[in-house]
């Protein structure tokens, strides 16, 4: 929403500085003014996502979709401008048609840049939310880049809600350390999509997947079995009647 801002907004640039900046984005945003600067103070300096000289912010990313775009726009407007100044036409039905085709034209440019703009939001949106997953994830022994990949594919799949797998996460991270498991790889917990497992810890006693579904056979998440690489306890010897 705030890349839609920028596009709406003079040379694609948001104002930072001015006394109710930060409250006119909660308005439109709809949430409090002081979470807003937040997100964008994390936006610019710890996500990279934007760019802000101490007065106003901006995409990068989006400067240079929109310098491409006019860009283009300008080459297409000058090559039908020399078209139609060759051409002979004098009658008023060649000017029509030529009225027409610029029209068409304009249309046919204005369509294409929203379908572009609206590209741009997507993949700005999908960068930000994968940023929160990953600082959210226990990332330890984690690999950025295919966990990168990952999260775009099921954005683009559209089954990606980022409350629903922040939730999952601290499901599963919980339930991991309840048992003394550890936690697998954020590119492995995407593939799987683990988040949608039922993890949990309620009265002091853990439960997988399974466990809800079929109180007579509470057998745990086969997730959580390959993940049960957990030290060697001396205590198991005694259970077993080995010591």
């Amino acid at each position: 929403m705030l890349v839609e801002m920028m596009r709406d907004a003079t040379d694609y640039k948001l104002d930072m500085q001015s006394k109710y900046s930060f409250n006119a984005f909660a308005m439109q945003l709809y949430a409090e003014s002081t979470k807003i600067k937040d997100f964008i103070t994390d936006c610019i300096n710890e996500f990279g996502l934007f760019e802000s000289d101490g007065t106003y912010f901006w995409s990068n990313s989006l400067l240079r979709r929109m310098d491409k775009k006019k860009k283009v726009s300008e080459k297409r407007s000058n090559a039908a401008n020399k078209r139609w100044n060759n051409a002979n036409a004098s009658s008023d039905d060649a000017n029509a048609m030529q009225n027409d085709a610029k029209e068409s034209k304009g249309k046919e440019i204005e369509s294409k840049g929203k379908e572009r703009i609206k590209d741009i939001v997507d993949s700005d949106e999908c960068d930000i939310s994968f940023q929160q997953f990953w600082k959210t994830y226990p990332t330890k022994g984690s690999n950025k880049k295919m966990s990168h990949q990952k999260w775009s594919t099921l954005w683009k799949n559209k089954k990606i809600n980022i409350q629903e797998v922040l939730d999952g996460v601290n499901r599963y991270v919980a339930y991991q350390n309840h048992h003394g498991y550890s936690i697998c790889a954020a590119q492995v917990f995407l593939n799987q999509e683990r988040w949608r497992d039922e993890w949990g810890i309620e009265g002091g006693r853990a439960f997988g997947k399974h466990e809800r579904n079929n109180a007579s056979d509470p057998r745990e998440s086969k997730f959580a079995a390959a993940d049960k690489n957990k030290p060697f306890d001396p205590r198991e010897l005694e259970e077993l009647g080995l010591r």
